[in-house]
């Protein structure tokens, strides 16, 4: 079984917040291209709270809910197991 490494995690909750922009909504898909091919397919639902300070306001996410997702990777041979786990990515995404 294939581990996800927090690297991973890292960059699709990067291409997550980047495709969702301040959306409270999102289904689609997001994918990386690393030493292997990564895919989430994916219908969350984005709770948000506007924090603000001397430099300003801004949008923060602070929690996700998933109402559908799953979570594929490849090999040039095809599909493997992983061990992707989506508590730890929507920690990486709140984070």
């Amino acid at each position: 079984m294939l581990n996800v490494t927090s690297d991973i995690y890292r960059l699709l909750a990067d291409r997550l917040r980047d495709a969702v922009g301040t959306a409270e909504f999102f289904s689609g898909r997001i994918t990386v291209a690393a030493d292997l091919d990564y895919e989430l397919i994916a219908t969350l639902l984005f709770y948000r709270t506007t924090e603000s300070d001397e430099s300003g306001s801004r949008d923060i996410i602070t929690d996700i809910i998933p109402v559908w997702w799953e979570f594929h990777s490849y090999t040039i041979d095809g599909e493997i197991l992983n061990d992707f786990d989506f508590a730890e990515f929507r920690r990486e995404v709140i984070g």
